[in-house]
């Protein structure tokens, strides 16, 4: 695991990578300035990230659509830093994530889906359904 945060605006792929690119990318620090009433205050936004993002091949998770958005986004974050052209000779770092082809779908969730098809097609129900069924199939 390399981040645990709560996302605040909601589980939007956008907030998904900006939390992962924070964590893997390379050091970041902003200076904003804030007016309060008469006075301005100066507000440092300073990250520490652990500067292994060109190292980042792919990224694992289930079927939902916001996966997709956060590959999308994650990709483009990283376009900013590394160059993704193996071909190229520009001087950037090398980036091994190419957004949605480096995504590996969790294989538990598809059988999951592919089993609940399977029931409902056979129109399963709860054990005593299932137990009346065969009783009445083989009277």
């Amino acid at each position: 695991m390399i981040e645990f945060a709560e996302l605040i605006a909601g589980k939007s792929g956008k907030a998904i990578a900006d939390i992962l690119y924070d964590s893997i990318g390379p050091d970041f620090k902003k200076e904003t300035e804030i007016i309060e009433g008469d006075t301005i205050k100066t507000v440092t936004e300073e990250r520490i990230g652990l500067k292994c993002a060109q190292k980042l091949f792919t990224v694992y998770g289930d079927n939902a659509p916001v996966n997709d958005t956060f590959c999308d986004h994650l990709y483009n974050l990283l376009l900013h830093d590394y160059d993704d052209d193996p071909m190229s000779n520009i001087g950037l770092l090398k980036c091994h994530f190419h957004g949605r082809p480096s995504r590996i779908r969790c294989i538990t969730h598809i059988i999951a889906l592919v089993v609940g098809v399977v029931l409902k097609e056979l129109k399963s129900g709860i054990y005593t359904d299932i137990v009346n069924l065969v009783a009445t199939t083989y009277d």
